[in-house]
């Protein structure tokens, strides 16, 4: 069995805390963590912070990754 790792894009943090192998079942989970409106160069927009938590078949957490993005 080979191990791989859970990718992930954008802007944020990404921790694997377990080794997720061939044929495992990942669920994953995000849960809004904040929002924040700001004023900017271009105007306003909202920041975004999400917490995402990958659980494998047996329910172990897998991994995490804490991301934000923008809203214009």
């Amino acid at each position: 069995r080979g191990t791989a790792r859970l990718g992930h894009r954008g802007r944020g943090r990404h921790r694997d805390l377990e080794p997720v192998f061939a044929g495992d079942t990942i669920t994953s989970e995000t849960r809004l963590k904040s929002l924040e409106e700001k004023s900017g160069g271009s105007g306003p927009f909202v920041l975004q912070m999400t917490e995402t938590t990958y659980t494998n078949q047996d329910g172990a957490v897998v991994a995490r990754a804490v991301g934000r993005s923008i809203a214009r």
